[in-house]
Formats: structure tokens, C-alpha cells, sequence
């Protein structure tokens, strides 16, 4: 068996995701989290405090500015809510050790800023701040999937084959609100330009850890800069951004981030991409984030550096804005110029689309002219382009991905096939043990003439019917014995690939399918998507067998018996399976009679779904219980007060009067 060494931390569908990481206490970046050492803590209320005072915690100070001039190694920052956009961006210049590194954190939750500044500076941590700018979205902006047209006469239907000398115009007339804020035709007036800036903006850094915060209303959420390195972007939520994450770069740099980790992040409303690993950006880790509602690509690599991983990210419901690109391409996952050896493992997408049927792909590997990518154990479903497309790249692997329903919506003749390789110079490629069902134009096309040209096809199953197994151009091969009759396919399967339930999110194989231990073995790798250990003769497709939990995770309400107002409601997260039954078995009780509380773990942030509190359950962590022990009691309203005590100290929430009102 081919072993590729892609290790996972989690071991749940990607799901559990962004949603499922803890944040780790004080420390460093991605190479791991130090205790801190005993420096002295100040205190900052912008309410009570004064700049004058000696900043404990019976004196604080009144600007977070000013505290932040006090920090030596060591120290720590703690700031009690309130408003201090005031302060402009807060700049900080630290250089610490991996012992005593220096912290800046809210106390409590509620701690508005309008951005920050970290430069030349080296651990530090900032911590459960909320991060706003003063810009304003365009009148009537609509949420995504919802698109803003702001003139839809038909002469300025866009055709993303007109060139864009001509069809720019058209673009700026038919989304010139969107244009003129996202600012893909270069003007001066847009966030892109005139209205620049980060929410936390990293700056030639080293060993910076950004954990918990929310940032929103700024071009880029978090900017990581100018020959970075081991930072860790952790567990934030970011929304109503350009970009959520991205990198940039001065001419005298060689690269924009390295060797850093962007984790168990939420990522939605983002203009143009997710997250973007670009100017030269490499070895990061991308794993465990959900990102949704994006106008481009969720995750992209554009003239990187190369030793990348995209690893365990839910990816949902993009591509919106695809008329408004110069080169339409809004792929989920865009491997474009990406440098040697990027990975892309584990992943779930879902729901990629292209307005121009131009692309709309799971996956595209674009521009990476032979650079070898791996592209494993990903579940794409219902994707509008391809599922896994090709353009000017080759010598990529493409193993143990499950694609279900390619060219879900389209129209277009050329493309919605599970597997599609545009060019002469997408050769050179192992193509094995893919699971193919119902795509809308067939299973794999290749370029005329280039079939001959690829390493390895085979062990792949082919779950349709009436449409080509495989195409090299214009010649179709039909039947498996048409296929067969190529030398290639001698192992391939046709027929159902017998999921288990996609309509509900699972997608492993059921007992009896013909995938099972039909995956060739000298082109596979160790560990399905969910890291079950694959056999010896693996399972075909991107599960050893069946998957554990929900592809989609499922969000439901709380409450407490004793408040009728519903003030004290709050939202958990789940995708397991055994706690969904149990929670839709309470909710067939009358709301008296639902006596099993909601106990776990709670970390920073409301992470997108538990909106109205600074806090929330860690996904996959939490379960209901009838008894717990009397300290981890208590309220909603009393968490948000005295956030580090819960969260620091008693680290797991267990409301005693609490029970499920609703799934969500």
C-alpha cells in the first residue's frame, strides 16, 4: 500500500470542524501552546479605568493602548468589555519568549476594537476580541446565496468567453455595487483600495497565536504578512470580509506565511475567497475550518510556495459572484499555482456553483504545471462544474474521493463530469479507487489524445448509467468492456456504489457494496477521511467502509424551565448521530417532562451559531445528561459575565434547569 503520511487531529467528518476545536490556553503559534510564566497581569476598563492608574485589577487602566505599552514578557493584558474602536488600531511590537510569551485577551466578552497591528514581534497571543471596522456594506446587501443585481437588462448578460476588454463593463454595470465594493475591475474607491484593512494584520512576525476572535467589515479578517511564520489562527469566526484569511507581501520579501496553522475557524459572508494561501505562502496547515457563503473559492493557493495541506474543511454554498471574475474559476478548493507537494485531504464540499458554467468544480488543480498535488479521501457532492477538474497542471494523484452528483443545476455539455482534464499537459496523473455516482455528463473526459498519456486509471467505480465511463475527447467508452478494451479499467467497477444515505449526510459504502475491498492497494493510502485504518485490501472511495457521522451538522436550541422570556436561550452544535436520536427523542416529550440538561466543554466566541453570547459548547464535545456536579452550574447570562472564570477555571457549563426547546 502507497503510504502518504497526511496525519489528522481530529478524527470526525470535517464537520466537527471548525466547530469541534478547543482553544488552547496561552502561548505560541502552530508549533504548540506554552504555559505561560508568571508575569504580571494588568487590567484595562474603558468604563471605570484611568490611564493614570497603576492597572491591577482594583485600578485599571482606561486604554488598551496604554496597556499595551506596559507589556513586558511575560505579562498579560486582560481588557473588560466595552467599546474601545475609539483607540484606531491598536499597534503591538513585542518580542517575548516561548515561557513567558505575552497575552492580550478579553476578560469577559464584549471587547470591541476596530483592528489590530502585530509587528515585528514575537510571542504573542491575542484572545477573544471582537474586531469591527467603520466601513458599511452597500445599501439592501443581501446575505449569499442571495445575489446583488443592481441592473438586470439582458444586453448585460454576462458570457465568460467575450473577452474582458469589452465584457468589463458589462460586469460593472450589472453587480456595479458589488464591483465598486469588492473592486475586481481596479478602481480606487473599494475596500480593496481606499478602504484597505485587516482586522488583525500580522506583520514580518514569528510564533503569534490569534484564538476566539470575531472580526468583521474589514478587507481582509486576518492578514498574515511580509515572511511570517508559526502563527496559529485559531477557533475565530470571521464574517462580512473580502477575505477571510489571507497573505501579502512587499517586494522584498520572499514570501507572505509560512509554517503556520489555520484551525477550527468559521469563515462566512467572505466577498472573494475564504481563506488564501498566495504570495508565496508554505508548509501551513489548513484543517478543520467551516467556510460557507463565499462569492469565489472557499480555500485557494495562488502563486505559493508549495508543501501545503487543506486538510478536514467543511466547504459549502459558494461561488456566487463567479459572473464578476476576470477568469471565471470559483472552485471550493483551488489549486492554483500552488508550488510542489500541496495536499489535499478530507475535505467535504458541497454545493459549489457558477453562474457562467464555467467552473463550479469540488476541486481544480489550475496553473501547476506538473508540480505533484494529492488529492485524497475528499466527499464532493452536488457541485455544479466537476468534481475534480484539471487545467494546465498533470502529474497530480487523485485517490479515495467519493463525488456524488457533479454538475448538479448545470447546463453545460462540457463539464459536470466526475472527473475532467482540460488540456494537452494534464498528463502524467494516477487517477484510482474514486467513487463516481450520477454526475450530469460522465465519469472522466480527458483532453482528445491524452488518455494514453496518464500513469495509472483504475479501481475506480462508476455508479451510472446512459453516459460515457470515460471520454478522451470526442471518443466515448460506454461499457466497461469498451473501457477494458483500452488496457485500462481491468479492475474497475460499474454499478451502485450502495451508500448509505446521502439524502441524510452519509456517505460511507453499505455492507454488500462492490467497493468493498476493491481498492487497488499500490495506489492508496493509510487512513480514510475519518482516519479509520484502511484493510489491506482497502474499500473503494473516500471511507473504509461506513461514515460515523452526518455530513451536515445540526444546530439546536436550549433553554431554561425557568425563564419564560426566553432571554437565557442559547445554540450547541452537534453531527452525532446518537446524540441527534437522543435530542429528537426529548423533543417528542412535552417541553415539563424534557429532563437531560446540556453538559460539556465551553470555549470563546459565539463560532456562528450561538450569536447572542460570547461563548459556545465545543461541537462534538457536549452531550445531555440528567446529574452533574453542582460547580459547573449555572446561566447563560452568568458565563457572558465572567467568561475567563467558566471558561479558564471551570472549563465546562452544565445548566442543571436547561433543556432542548427545538432543532434548529
Amino acid at each position: 500500500m502507497l503510504t502518504i503520511d497526511i496525519k489528522q487531529t481530529l478524527v470526525s467528518l470535517a464537520v466537527t470542524t471548525v466547530l469541534a476545536m478547543q482553544l488552547t490556553g496561552c502561548g505560541g503559534g502552530s508549533s504548540g501552546a506554552a504555559a505561560p510564566a508568571a508575569g504580571r497581569s494588568y487590567y484595562v476598563d474603558a468604563q471605570f479605568g484611568d490611564d493614570g492608574n497603576d492597572g491591577n485589577a482594583g485600578a485599571p487602566l482606561q486604554t488598551i493602548g496604554a496597556g499595551i505599552s506596559r507589556l513586558a514578557a511575560g505579562d498579560t493584558l486582560l481588557i473588560r468589555g466595552g467599546n474601545y474602536r475609539g483607540e484606531g488600531t491598536l499597534v503591538i511590537s513585542k518580542t517575548a519568549r516561548p515561557d513567558n510569551p505575552v497575552v492580550i485577551a478579553s476578560q469577559s466578552g464584549g471587547v470591541l476594537v476596530d483592528s489590530v497591528r502585530i509587528e515585528s514581534s514575537a510571542w504573542v497571543e491575542v484572545r477573544g476580541l471582537t474586531i469591527v471596522s467603520g466601513k458599511n456594506l452597500p445599501p439592501e446587501w443581501p446575505d449569499m446565496p442571495a445575489v446583488m443585481i443592481d441592473n438586470s437588462d439582458p444586453q448585460y448578460a454576462i458570457d465568460p468567453a467575450e473577452d474582458w476588454s469589452t465584457r468589463a463593463i458589462k460586469v460593472d454595470t450589472r453587480y456595479h455595487s458589488y464591483s465598486t465594493f469588492v473592486d475586481p475591475l481596479g478602481g480606487t474607491g473599494s475596500w480593496e483600495y481606499a478602504l484597505n484593512s485587516d482586522g488583525i494584520n500580522v506583520v514580518a512576525s514569528q510564533h503569534i497565536s490569534l484564538i476566539g476572535n470575531t472580526i468583521s467589515l474589514h478587507t481582509a479578517g486576518i492578514n498574515l504578512r511580509n515572511e511570517s511564520s508559526d502563527i496559529l489562527v485559531e477557533a475565530n469566526t470571521i464574517r462580512y470580509c473580502l477575505d477571510g484569511v489571507r497573505g501579502d507581501k512587499r517586494a522584498i520579501d520572499n514570501f507572505s506565511y509560512a509554517d503556520s496553522t489555520i484551525r477550527g475557524n468559521y469563515l462566512t459572508q467572505t466577498f472573494r475567497e475564504g481563506i488564501r494561501l498566495n504570495q508565496g505562502a508554505s508548509g501551513n496547515t489548513v484543517e478543520d475550518n467551516l467556510v460557507e457563503n463565499t462569492g469565489h473559492s472557499h480555500i485557494a493557493t495562488w502563486h505559493a510556495g508549495g508543501g501545503n495541506t487543506i486538510r478536514h474543511n467543511v466547504l459549502r454554498q459558494g461561488g456566487y459572484y463567479a459572473e464578476t471574475m476576470q477568469w471565471p474559476g470559483p472552485s471550493a478548493i483551488s489549486v492554483h499555482s500552488a508550488g510542489p507537494a500541496t495536499v489535499v485531504d478530507g475535505n467535504s464540499i458541497a454545493l459549489q456553483v457558477d453562474a457562467t458554467l464555467n467552473d463550479g468544480n469540488g476541486v481544480i488543480v489550475d496553473n501547476n504545471n506538473g508540480a505533484m498535488a494529492i488529492i485524497a479521501n475528499n466527499l464532493i457532492y452536488r457541485v455544479m462544474g466537476s468534481g475534480i477538474s484539471s487545467v494546465l497542471s498533470g502529474n497530480a494523484t487523485l485517490i479515495h474521493n467519493t463525488i456524488v452528483e457533479s454538475g448538479y443545476g448545470t447546463t453545460s455539455a462540457t463539464n459536470g463530469m466526475g472527473l475532467r482534464f482540460s488540456d494537452t499537459s494534464d498528463v502524467d496523473n494516477t487517477i484510482a479507487n474514486n467513487i463516481i455516482v450520477n454526475p450530469a455528463n460522465g465519469g472522466i473526459w480527458f483532453r482528445s489524445s491524452t488518455l494514453a498519456g496518464q500513469t495509472f486509471i483504475d479501481n475506480n467505480l462508476y455508479d451510472f448509467s446512459g453516459l460515457p465511463l470515460v471520454a478522451d475527447g470526442a471518443v466515448n467508452y460506454t461499457t466497461l468492456v469498451d473501457w477494458q478494451a483500452t488496457g485500462n479499467g481491468l479492475l474497475a467497477v460499474v454499478g451502485s456504489a450502495l451508500l448509505e444515505d446521502p439524502a441524510n449526510g452519509l456517505f460511507g459504502v453499505q455492507a454488500g457494496s462492490a467497493t468493498r475491498m476493491a481498492a487497488t492497494t499500490a495506489h492508496s493510502i493509510a487512513h480514510d477521511r475519518e482516519e479509520t485504518r484502511r484493510s489491506d485490501t482497502p474499500t473503494i472511495g473516500a471511507y473504509e467502509d461506513t461514515s460515523k457521522i452526518l455530513a451536515q451538522p445540526h444546530r439546536f436550541l436550549f433553554g431554561l424551565h425557568a425563564d419564560s422570556s426566553s432571554a437565557e436561550d442559547f445554540v450547541a452544535v452537534t453531527s452525532d448521530v446518537a446524540l441527534i436520536s437522543q435530542l429528537r427523542a426529548e423533543l417528542g416529550k412535552a417541553a415539563s417532562a424534557r429532563t437531560l440538561f446540556i453538559t460539556g466543554p465551553i470555549e470563546r466566541g459565539g463560532l456562528g451559531h450561538n450569536k447572542n453570547w460570547d461563548w459556545h459548547f465545543v461541537p462534538e464535545q457536549w452531550g445531555v445528561t440528567e446529574m452533574a456536579i453542582e460547580l459547573c452550574d449555572g446561566t447563560p447570562t452568568m458565563v457572558d459575565a465572567e467568561l475567563a472564570y467558566w471558561i479558564d477555571t471551570v472549563g465546562t457549563f452544565c445548566p442543571w434547569d436547561a433543556y432542548v426547546k427545538a432543532e434548529l
